[in-house]
This record gives C-alpha cells, sequence and structure tokens, in this order.
C-alpha cells in the first residue's frame, strides 16, 4: 500500500513499472511529464509517496520538483531499473483484491488538487468487465490516447495483455488532432477507439476524415463528457458499421459504471443526451434525492455509486472522504458504502440512465475534470488580481472553453487586455495543467452582486469576440498574408492582423480545426492542431512553419562537407 509515483512518458516502459509496482504490494501514481514543476511538486508532496521514477528526459524536472520537500523521496531513473537484475521469486504473492492499485489527482474545488484512492479490485473489475461486453480478443487493437494522469488511460494501457489484444500507444500530437487520429486508426488497423464528444465533434466537421471502408474500426466508446444524441447520430451516419458505446463513471468508482450501446433505437425518443446506460458488472448506479431516499422513475436526482468499484476515498483527506463516501442506506448487507458523484441524472422508461448535469462547479473539458474553484484561488492569489471568477463558456460538446472574469488590482490596472492576459495565463501555466489555463480574459471594475451582496454569475457579460484593431501590424511576407487571409475567412472578420490574438477574434477549438484543414490544403503543411493552442498570433503561427520548413542537415549532408576537409584535423573531425 506505498504510494510509488512515475513521472514518464506514455510508452512500454511505463505499462512495465506500472505492473511492477503492482507486483510490489504498492499502488502506482502516474503523473503527466508536461506539467508543470510546480504541479508535480504539489501531487507528489501530498501523495507521500516514497520513491518516484522518471526517465532520462524527466529526471532534471522530477528533482528540481521534490527539493524542499517535506518527506525525503528518492528519485529512480528507470535506466537503473532496467540494467538491474531480474529477481529469481515472483514478488506478486503479497498483494490482493483489497490493496491499493493506483492514485489518480482530480482537480480540487478548495484550489489544491485531490488524489483518488482506487484498490486493484475495482480496477481489474472494470478492465474485465469491458472484455465480454466489447467481445475483444486477439484480434482486437487498442488505441491508446488518453494522458496518463487520466483516469481512462490506466484500462487503455492495462486491458489488452489480459485478453490478448494489441495496444497502440498514440502519440500526444496524433491523439490531440482529431483528423490525424483517425487516420492514424485507419492506417494502424485500430479496432477500438475511446473519445471524448468534443473531440468528436471536431472530428466530424472535417471533410478529411477516412471513408467508411477504410477504417477497420469496431468500437468507438465516448467518454469524458455527455454525448448529444444529435452528434451520435452524425456518427452513425457516417459510420454505420462501428459499434458506437457510451461510457459513464467518475474517477473515484474505477472510471466507467455504467455502459450504453447507442443504436438507432436507442436514440429514437432521444433529443438532448444519449442515454448513459445500465450499471457494469459488480456495480450499483441508484438515483437518489438529498437524504439519499430513491426518487421515481423520470425525476432529476443525484447517481450515486455503490459496489466493488468504489475507491478508498481521498488520500490524507478523511473530512473530503466521509462527504463523498458514506454509508450506503439502501444496501441489506451492512459496511456497503456509496459514492455521491455530484452528478445528476434520471432514470428512463426501460430502466436506462440519463445524465443530466452537476450540481456543483465542476466542469469537463475535453473529458477533463476541471473545479472552477481551484483556477479562481490561483487567480485570486495573484498580487495583481483583487477578485477573480471563472466560469465555462460555449457548447456542452463543441466549444466549451475557459473565461476568466477580472478585477485587477493596482499593479494590473493600467495595463491593457492583452498585457493583463499574458501576466495572468504565464502565472498560470507555472502551476496549473495546460487544460487548466483560461484562453479569454474579460477586465470588469467590479463583479455583478446580488441583492444579499453575493456574486451572480448570471451578469457576468459574455465574452465578445474582438475586431481587429486599426493599428494592428499588417502581414509583412507573403507566408504571414497567406494565414491572414485564412484566419479572416474561417474567422469571417474583415482584417486580421499578424499580433492578433485567435481567440480574441473568435476563434475556438472547431474554427482551430478548419484553420489546419486551410493550411494543410494551401500551403501543403501538416501542422498539428495543438500549434493553435500555443502559437495564439498569425506572427507567431509563420515561424512555426517557418521553422518546420527548415532543411537540417542530414547524415549524408554532414559527411560531404567532412570529405571536403584535408588533413589530419579533418579525419580528427570526422572521427567526433
Amino acid at each position: 500500500d506505498d504510494v510509488v509515483a512515475v513521472v514518464a512518458e506514455r510508452g512500454l516502459s511505463l505499462v512495465a513499472q506500472m505492473v511492477g509496482i503492482l507486483k510490489a504490494g504498492a499502488g502506482f501514481l502516474s503523473l503527466d511529464p508536461r506539467y508543470p514543476e510546480a504541479r508535480l511538486a504539489e501531487c507528489l508532496e501530498a501523495s507521500g509517496a516514497r520513491v518516484v521514477l522518471a526517465t532520462e528526459r524527466t529526471r532534471r524536472a522530477v528533482e528540481r520538483a521534490v527539493v524542499g520537500m517535506s518527506q525525503p523521496l528518492r528519485v529512480v531513473p528507470f535506466e537503473d531499473l532496467e540494467h538491474s537484475e531480474p529477481r529469481a521469486d515472483d514478488v506478486g504473492v503479497v498483494t490482493g483484491p483489497r490493496h491499493l492499485a493506483y492514485v489518480i489527482y482530480t482537480s480540487g474545488s478548495t484550489g489544491k488538487p485531490k488524489g483518488v484512492m482506487v484498490e486493484q479490485a475495482g480496477m481489474l473489475n472494470n478492465q474485465l468487465s469491458k472484455v465480454p461486453y466489447l467481445e475483444l480478443g486477439e484480434g482486437d487493437v487498442i488505441a491508446q490516447t488518453a494522458a496518463q494522469s487520466f483516469d481512462i488511460s490506466i484500462w487503455q494501457l492495462l486491458l489488452g495483455p489480459l485478453c490478448g489484444a494489441t495496444v497502440d500507444i498514440v502519440s500526444d500530437e496524433v491523439a490531440q488532432d482529431p483528423v490525424r487520429l483517425f487516420r492514424y486508426v485507419a492506417d494502424r488497423g485500430i479496432t477500438v477507439l475511446e473519445i471524448v464528444p468534443s473531440l468528436l465533434e471536431l472530428a466530424l466537421s472535417s471533410d478529411e476524415l477516412p471513408d467508411a471502408r477504410a477504417l477497420g474500426l469496431r468500437w468507438l466508446l465516448a467518454t469524458g463528457e455527455g454525448l448529444p444524441a444529435r452528434l451520435a447520430e452524425r456518427w452513425r451516419e457516417r459510420y454505420p458499421g462501428v459499434g458506437l458505446v457510451n461510457a459513464y463513471g467518475p474517477a473515484e468508482c474505477s472510471d466507467d459504471v455504467t455502459l450504453e450501446r447507442v443504436d438507432a433505437t436507442s436514440l429514437k425518443t432521444r433529443v438532448g443526451q444519449a442515454a448513459i446506460g445500465r450499471p457494469m458488472v459488480g456495480t450499483c448506479v441508484y438515483v437518489l434525492d438529498e437524504h439519499l431516499g430513491l426518487v421515481p422513475r423520470g425525476v432529476t436526482g443525484q447517481l450515486c455509486v455503490s459496489g466493488i468499484g468504489v475507491g478508498r476515498g481521498y488520500l490524507g483527506d478523511p473530512a473530503r472522504t466521509a462527504e463523498s463516501f458514506v454509508p450506503n442506506p439502501l444496501s441489506e448487507a451492512g459496511g456497503e458504502r456509496l459514492y455521491r458523484t455530484g452528478d445528476l441524472g434520471r432514470q428512463l422508461e426501460g430502466g436506462a440512465l440519463e445524465y443530466v448535469g452537476r450540481r456543483d462547479q465542476q466542469v469537463k473539458i475535453r473529458g477533463q475534470r476541471i473545479e472552477l474553484g481551484e483556477i479562481e484561488a490561483r487567480l485570486q492569489a495573484h498580487p495583481g488580481v483583487r477578485e477573480a471568477v471563472v466560469l465555462a463558456v460555449g457548447d456542452e460538446s463543441q466549444d466549451k472553453r475557459l473565461v476568466a472574469y477580472v478585477v485587477p488590482g493596482p499593479a494590473l490596472a493600467s495595463q491593457e487586455l492583452a498585457r493583463v492576459r499574458q501576466r495572468l495565463s504565464e502565472a498560470l501555466a507555472g502551476e496549473l495543467p495546460d487544460y487548466m489555463v483560461p484562453r479569454q480574459y474579460v477586465v470588469l471594475a467590479q463583479l455583478p452582486l446580488n441583492a444579499n451582496g453575493k456574486l451572480d454569475r448570471r451578469w457576468l457579460p459574455a465574452p465578445e469576440a474582438a475586431t481587429s484593431e486599426a493599428g494592428s501590424v499588417a502581414p509583412q511576407t507573403e507566408l504571414e498574408r497567406e494565414l491572414c487571409a485564412i484566419w479572416q475567412e474561417v474567422l469571417a472578420v474583415p482584417r486580421v492582423g499578424v499580433t492578433d490574438n485567435f481567440f480574441d477574434l473568435g476563434g475556438n477549438s472547431l474554427l482551430a480545426v478548419k484553420v489546419t484543414s486551410r493550411v494543410r490544403a494551401k500551403l501543403g503543411v501538416e501542422l498539428e492542431l495543438r500549434a493553435m493552442f500555443e502559437v495564439l498570433t498569425v506572427k507567431a503561427l509563420a515561424e512555426r512553419l517557418e521553422s518546420m520548413a527548415r532543411p537540417s542537415a542530414s547524415s549524408d549532408d554532414l559527411a560531404s562537407i567532412l570529405d571536403q576537409l584535408e588533413g589530419e584535423e579533418g579525419l580528427a573531425k570526422r572521427k567526433v
């Protein structure tokens, strides 16, 4: 039951370390190496881990993160383990179903991430239940696309070996770009793909997807967000031969707790969301009122989960654990616990469950759980901010994005919006994962209050798209002119300057996909979707594309150059 942290890129070595940790009787904590060092340090400190495993690429960042921690934390390079002598005995005999399997950190409403503890029984039940449901076997290829700090990554990494299937670990660059992802799926013969609905929406909005005959998928699993019925219908129209499954489940319950095969019959009466289905084997899901009593069919209540998948609670936080993990009043057997998800739902005619929304400020963007209170706490701690509120704005499936409303203090009050955004984004990027950093900022003189003097979120103004100012910087090169024209076309604005921010001009995820498609078509460049969220301006994008186009010296080029060197000096350089 010790916690062993792993900070590593997704790959075979990561899988080996996860299995090794389980065999030793410990639980693994897999952290995304793309996290800022402050976030790594926060999670490592809170976990009480005794050891952290790092790769050659992540070791320095990990060593900086553990400096000054309250408890000693040993950093062990993967390479040391790979070259050590294997043990003759099987150390796995000490493990059992109630031993800790893993800890996973999610966003916390108090401003600090919370560590969810899951036991081996729950982890294994989640994985093994999927095998008969999806009829998985040796001929299947499962795409592993989720970040290693995201709970769905665990079954994607570990299920394949249990049923003889192949696991294809997809690079971050491909996994985050819907067009490249579906091309990859077709090229690699992948049969099982899990995707968040917002990414699926972006994919289906493109005309560059492979046709139905080229796609060998057997199953597409939608997870992490509500699945709009209209989106499910669009998928089935485009790929009628691929089974569509809607999956629902919180990290606190070992990932999925319900599954629903979405077909023409199940969609017939759906107008909003597709149903999330029925509980998996070993799991019960109830719709309860505030007093934990059952509500009638069709009435909205809180979704609560019991059964083998319910985790231990939150690591080092007994108060929060006691609030969310409670005795199950509906169980005939004593000692069973109930997890209160905070999600709202109802039971439909026929018995399937429907997800309705949240009781609190938790939101999901691209499947990632985000507590808005955590971002607000970080903003309010900034010396240039007097007050701050964060909202998730936009449609559930297409363009849900974070917008920060800020009342600046004296240090930022006289700054223009671009400077405010830059300073606050840089500060947050040093503390939070990238998906928790707002892309848009609205500066207010004061926050709207109700008659009782409390914040009234309903009266926060909608973030409006800015127009390119008359004094904006005009394009200087042919590439910049081409890119400005593409942005003008996609954003439907009369003018774009090379220093204008894509999101300030009304850009969003869907429009970013269209920009990358236009760049591919007009410029013949395979631009990654991620670039649109990193460079933000035409000028920066042009510089990125120019750097991609610069030829690098090949080994043959270098040999040719060295051949021209004469004498002993040339021979020495060639040897080097």
